[in-house]
């Protein structure tokens, strides 16, 4: 990354990247919808250079950056607006790094972690997020940008692992948009099978699991 420029679309408030790429030699530059959230970077990284942006409508002239970066954000964004983030990323950099989640890939060895996982579909579903967007992100933007770009794909998943830890906040976080959606049922529900998972995961009675995929093209 010695003297490219990059930019991290969807950054958030984690200063992580940024330090890596500047360790490569790289400029980092972090876009955000929040900008609030996206200003926590500034506590660890007080001349982190920030932009408030939209990846719709990226404030960039085209082909500004050599390398851009996007993870976890295709997936959230609705279904007729993906291809114009797509587009939008491959017009303002030379290389792109689209990061999603395959949810298809989450192993569900026990039930209170299979209804969690159940849960988390029904609730995507309802905000409109694609939990398998990684299985067809190759796809995706194939048919969006054409044979123009040289698309590959690469998977990654760490094995097995115990953070059960991971699934009860996760758990907590559904949980409360379940209650804006009004769905008292489903969030007490949600909390309960998150008890369940923090009491059997101290006692040691939880099989090891395997994360989503995330797979980069």
């Amino acid at each position: 990354l010695t003297g490219k420029s990059f930019l991290d679309v969807g950054a958030g408030p984690s200063s992580e990247l940024g330090r890596e790429v500047k360790q490569r030699g790289g400029s980092y530059f972090a876009l955000d919808i929040n900008f609030e959230l996206l200003g926590q970077q500034k506590v660890e990284e007080p001349e982190r250079k920030l932009v408030q942006g939209n990846i719709l409508n990226l404030p960039f002239v085209s082909g500004k950056f050599d390398v851009a970066h996007t993870r976890f954000v295709i997936m959230h964004c609705r279904e007729d607006k993906r291809s114009k983030a797509i587009q939008e990323l491959a017009r303002i950099a030379h290389i792109n790094y689209v990061l999603d989640y395959d949810w298809s890939t989450f192993s569900q060895p026990h039930e209170l972690i299979g209804e969690f996982v159940t849960s988390q579909y029904k609730l995507a579903e309802l905000l409109g997020i694609d939990l398998e967007m990684g299985r067809k992100l190759k796809f995706f933007v194939e048919a969006v940008l054409g044979k123009n770009y040289q698309i590959s794909e690469k998977r990654f998943n760490e094995g097995l692992v115990n953070t059960h830890h991971e699934l009860v906040k996760l758990a907590v976080v559904a949980s409360k948009y379940w209650q804006k959606l009004e769905k008292k049922i489903e969030a007490d529900h949600l909390l309960e099978i998150s008890k369940q998972i923090e009491e059997k995961s101290k006692s040691g009675s939880l099989p090891l699991y395997l994360r989503p995929d995330i797979v980069a093209v």
